[in-house]
């Protein structure tokens, strides 16, 4: 065997070594987000529970006990009918919320725009950072699997602010592009990081599931970021989504 043929030998061995380290790294990762995928679900159940029961589950359980109590005629019917007038109406607001969070307010007919608002709404006032949404350009007409994506999408964003940033204030874009696709911008003045560095590892999956799922229905995820100079995510997306497009390409 000459130079020539040993070096080229050697040059595949390290191209196969260099793919099966890219595979093995792959299937690490593949595994860490199924399992951060599962976590989240739990973690997700037992919250939904635990405000179901601390929230709806009490105002109701209060407002039978007064129409007991006005069953018996133990207290002036007037105010008990009144107490329990506000704590069903007070719980029924709280089911609406918990709906809503489950299944996402998107109607073709006025776009995400709406969602993404009282998304942001939802946001200020549960996590206590402040969120402006500017939505006012979003487009209608959207496919609804798009819509949902982008507003998964959207909140998980947000839930990484909440998380990883140390920002007190966010925003929310979104506009139409040229060509039937939208835009969606999620920034923060936070403390920023490096995506080359940490995109990729098991902490930030769920920017690694983001970008794979705005993939499949021919969408694209880019980050802006600098350590102490905030982060900016620009979403885009199709308007529609094509069975037909996605699963040629």
């Amino acid at each position: 065997m000459d130079g020539s043929e040993a070096d080229r030998d050697a040059e595949r061995l390290d191209k196969l070594e260099r793919a099966l380290v890219d595979s093995l790294r792959r299937s690490e990762l593949l595994l860490a987000l199924v399992l951060r995928l599962i976590e989240d679900e739990h973690r997700e159940r037992r919250r939904l529970a635990k405000e179901l029961h601390d929230g709806p589950q009490q105002l109701l359980y209060a407002a039978s006990m007064k129409l007991e109590l006005m069953r018996r005629k133990l207290e002036p019917a007037p105010e008990l009918k009144e107490r329990a007038a506000s704590l069903i109406k007070e719980s029924s607001t709280g089911v609406r919320a918990f709906t809503a969070e489950l299944s996402p307010p998107i109607s073709p007919d006025v776009g995400v725009g709406p969602a993404l608002s009282w998304l942001a709404e939802r946001t200020q006032a549960r996590e206590g950072i402040e969120v402006e949404a500017r939505v006012q350009d979003a487009p209608t007409g959207m496919d609804l699997r798009v819509s949902a994506i982008v507003f998964d999408a959207v909140r998980e964003l947000l839930a990484n602010v909440v998380r990883h940033s140390g920002a007190k204030r966010a925003e929310v874009e979104a506009l139409k592009l040229p060509g039937d696709r939208v835009l969606v911008v999620v920034s923060d003045g936070g403390k920023g990081f490096e995506p080359d560095r940490v995109e990729a590892t098991p902490e930030r999956l769920g920017l690694f599931a983001l970008r794979a799922e705005l993939e499949s229905i021919g969408g694209a995820l880019e980050i802006e970021s600098e350590p102490g100079s905030g982060t900016r995510v620009l979403i885009t997306t199709p308007i529609r989504f094509s069975e037909e497009k996605t699963t040629t390409e």
